[in-house]
């Protein structure tokens, strides 16, 4: 509250240092941080309530506790970059799961043409880091989805379902997917590629 009058009277020096001396109670407890955050938030400074998330993740040496409320406060500060990065380069599906993920990218980036490119570009970065992890794989697949370019969803589960030998099963849930959305042709593409496997596979009646 006094930084914020500090702010009114145009004494910023004197307002950043209340809300640096705010920031040196960040100890790691989820209380504090949480209430700190919500002060700075409720007071219109986003910028020192994501300082606040950020120094607590840095004492737990984890962002997992506050993967969602960070990923908003960066998208909603234009830092779009920086909420993919948490989402879908530091957890590779361990701190926020597939539907997680997808849940809050839909949240953040919606039907966005250029959020969604965006996000598709990110994507396309970390695809082989490391290949053995269908994760990012598996949202580029949804992102190629939200965009209706089921050709490119395609691609992404062929690969996938070659690389983990799945013997079709991901292809027939991509034609479902498809068909129920009325893309019959994707869907048609999709189960041709299991029939292709051959009759000895577990999908091909």
């Amino acid at each position: 509250d006094l930084g914020g009058m500090y702010e009114k009277e145009k004494k910023d020096n004197k307002a950043k240092e209340e809300y640096e001396g705010i920031m040196n109670m960040i100890n790691g407890d989820d209380m504090v941080t949480q209430k700190v955050v919500k002060e700075f938030m409720d007071a219109g400074r986003d910028d020192y309530a994501i300082l606040a998330y950020e120094k607590a993740c840095k004492l737990l040496n984890t962002t997992i506790l506050y993967v969602n409320p960070l990923a908003k406060l960066y998208a909603k500060t234009n830092q779009l970059d920086k909420a993919l990065d948490i989402i879908i380069v530091n957890n590779q599906g361990q701190g926020v799961n597939l539907e997680n993920a997808k849940a809050l990218l839909l949240e953040i980036v919606g039907n966005d043409a250029t959020k969604l490119q965006f996000t598709q570009k990110s994507l396309v970065k970390k695809i082989n880091e490391p290949p053995e992890n269908p994760y990012f794989a598996e949202l580029l697949t949804w992102i190629y989805i939200q965009k209706n370019d089921w050709d490119g969803a395609l691609i992404q589960i062929e690969a996938i379902d070659e690389r983990n030998q799945e013997n079709g099963m991901r292809l027939m849930n991509l034609a479902r997917t498809a068909a129920g959305a009325g893309q019959y042709d994707a869907a048609g593409k999709a189960y041709d590629d299991v029939v292709m496997k051959g009759a000895g596979q577990p999908f091909y009646l």
